[in-house]
Order: structure tokens, then sequence, then C-alpha cells
């Protein structure tokens, strides 16, 4: 399959930020290779929901063999049309995870999964109630099981956003905030960017155009918050209410609005906006860019390529001063899992003193190519 349909827009019928559809290619992309199964229907795997010792790691089995993205909200290593479905009676028991007499306590983690698996199998009201049921409880006996009000309002909103329900993304991001456990300010001013511009893409999908300029406006006069990703919303909102004819004539309105200081966000904005627009062949010769940006939409990309393609992208691999040469590329290969990516990032490690990786992100790079691989494995040589 070609990227055309791989090529999800980060949610369902959300505007903008899309990967350039591929050409038609004589040999298999990386996408063509992969193969979805579900444990529950072909392994013969039992979903015992009462077992919460073995729960977490079956949930998690289960959602590396479907090739789901630990990001809810992006696109998954198989496109829908791809995939295998779970069995009815398996989603049944899902929906009602919940209920009274359940005696398991189920962590952010077992939720997500749950709630995934609902939404990926076009369940999304049955996943959309089962956390609005963990938010109540939550909200009643305080987070005493691993689950908070605000990583449960995240998860809600990202997958309402994936589904293209935009009011109850709305609704739910209200509630997202900064996670409890994150004491880092850098983190929770991270975090806070990421929640507006998920509310900034969900305004423009629902055409709440006057909301989605009120919050970049609001945005765009904090210096510390600032989230280029709203800038880039708005953008799209000068287009789509024909104020401008352009993204260039779009940022000279904008530019009049902002304060002096964010100036230079709104040039990286623009940028990014670009990009994110461009042919693939654009794409493709700036792909450490678009993977830094917007891994989300180079993703697809890079899944959309032959391996021989793929393997031309190692050199992202190399050190140059103790960095990877274009860390882009190299970290989106390695959540892919590739594996080509375990020994180039051996290569880079055997380079590095233990002082060196205790403070890069090499060594965080090789643990998510650890779990990546385990999905990448699932998805080739598990497959039945």
């Amino acid at each position: 399959m070609i990227l055309v349909s791989l090529a999800l827009l980060v949610c369902a019928g959300e505007p903008g930020l899309q990967a350039a559809p591929a050409p038609a290619q004589q040999g298999a992309s990386i996408a063509e290779r992969l193969q979805t199964h579900c444990i529950f229907g072909e392994d013969g795997v039992v979903l015992d929901l009462e077992d919460g010792k073995q729960l977490r790691a079956v949930l998690f089995r289960h959602a590396q063999a479907h090739g789901w993205n630990e990001e809810v909200d992006w696109p998954d290593l198989v496109s829908p049309e791809r995939a295998a479905a779970c069995p009815v009676d398996v989603l049944d028991a899902m929906a009602s995870a919940d209920g009274p007499d359940r005696k398991a306590g189920y962590a952010i983690y077992e939720y997500r999964w749950l709630a995934q698996a609902l939404e990926r199998n076009g369940r999304i009201d049955d996943a959309l109630a089962l956390l609005d049921r963990a938010l109540q409880e939550v909200r009643t006996k305080g987070s005493d099981r691993g689950l908070d009000v605000s990583a449960l309002s995240q998860l809600v909103a990202r997958l309402a956003r994936h589904a293209g329900r935009w009011d109850a993304a709305l609704e739910h991001a209200e509630d997202w905030g900064a996670i409890t456990f994150m004491h880092c300010a850098n983190c929770a001013a991270s975090e806070d960017r990421r929640q507006r511009t998920c509310r900034a893409r969900c305004l423009l999908a629902a055409h709440r155009y006057g909301e989605l300029i009120d919050l970049a406006r609001s945005d765009a006069a904090s210096g510390w918050t600032r989230s280029t990703g709203v800038i880039e919303a708005w953008i799209d909102c000068e287009l789509a209410e024909g104020r401008a004819s352009s993204a260039d004539r779009a940022m000279d309105g904008i530019l009049l609005q902002v304060p002096d200081d964010a100036v230079d966000d709104c040039e990286r904005a623009l940028e990014r906006w670009k990009l994110t627009h461009a042919t693939r062949e654009v794409q493709l010769r700036d792909l450490d860019e678009l993977a830094t940006w917007h891994p989300e939409v180079a993703l697809p990309l890079v899944l959309s390529l032959e391996p021989a393609q793929v393997t031309e992208l190692m050199s992202a691999f190399e050190l140059e001063d103790r960095r990877f040469r274009q860390p882009g590329i190299a970290r989106l290969i390695a959540e892919i899992g590739y594996p080509e990516a375990g020994e180039a990032l051996d290569r880079a490690c055997e380079q590095l003193t233990e002082e060196d990786l205790r403070y890069s992100t090499i060594k965080y790079t090789k643990g998510s190519w650890e779990s990546g691989h385990r999905r990448w494995v699932a998805l080739t040589e598990g497959a039945r």
C-alpha cells in the first residue's frame, strides 16, 4: 500500500498537517510488509480483566500486535484499512471493564490500552464511556491507583481527537494540565503547549474559528508557554476564513496581532507549516526537520519507503560531537523499531563513554528502539 492510504491526518477529518502522498512504487514499502493480528482472536489469549498482575502485560502485547501507536492520536504503523479487528465479545468485555463488580485496580496504562482498542475498532462511544467512569472514580476517590484527572483527561482528549469527536476532545482538554508527577517546570510548560495545540487543532476542525483566534492571541502573549503549533493552526484559520490567500499573507496579518517577542516563534511556525504542506520531494529532502517538528506527519512518510530507502537513512545515527547527525530521523526510525536501527544504535553507543551516555538522549533512544522493536517483531515475524 502506498502513502495515499497511510498519510492520515493527525486525526480523522482534521485539516492540515498531512504528509505528501507517495507516487506508485514497484517495490513493497515498509508499511506493506507489516501485518497485524489480534492475540485474543488468533493466538487464543484470554482476556482476564480481574488478573491485575497479568493484565498490563497482556494489553501491551495486544496493542503491539495491532501496531497501534503509543501516542493515541498519531497514525498507527498499519493503516485502518489493513488492520485486524478484535473479537466482538472481547470488545464487549473491555467496554464493561469498569463495572461495579470489578476487583482489579486499573492504572492509566490499562485504561489507555482498553480505550484505544475500543476506539480503533470503531467503538469510540464505549471508549469515552469507559474513561468517563474512570474519571468519575478518580474524582471521587482520589489518585490512589496510578490515576490522575489530568492524565485521564489528556487521554480522553487525544483519543476523541483521533476519532474526530472535536467537542468531546475540547471538553476534556479543559482538565488536561501538567501531570501531577511532573515536578519540572520545563516539562509542565511543554505539557501546556501540547494541550493548547490539541485545543487549537480541534477548534479548527470544528470550524470554531473565533474561539481559535482568541486562544491563539492569548497563547502568543506568553513567551514561556507560546506554542508554534497553535500559530500553525492560526495560519490555517486565516486561510479557511478567506482572510488570506496564502500562508505568507496569513502571517502578515498575524504579526500585526502579536507582541514583538513573538515574531521569531511566528516565523518558525510558518516554516513548519510550509513543510507540512510541501510536496513529498521537499518533505523527504527536509525529513529531519519534519521528524523533529511533526513526527506524526513524518511517520507515514518513512513507512511508505522501501527497505533500501530506509537503509539510506541510517546515516542519521552517525555521531557528530556525540550527537546523532540527524536526531529527528534517528528518533523516529528507532521508535518504529526498524531492525537496522538497533545495529546503528549499538555502533553509536560503542563510541561513547558511560559518562557521555548518562547525559545524552542516545541511551533513551536505545530504550525506545527496544520497545519499538518488540512491536516490529509482532508485526513481522509474529504476524499470522
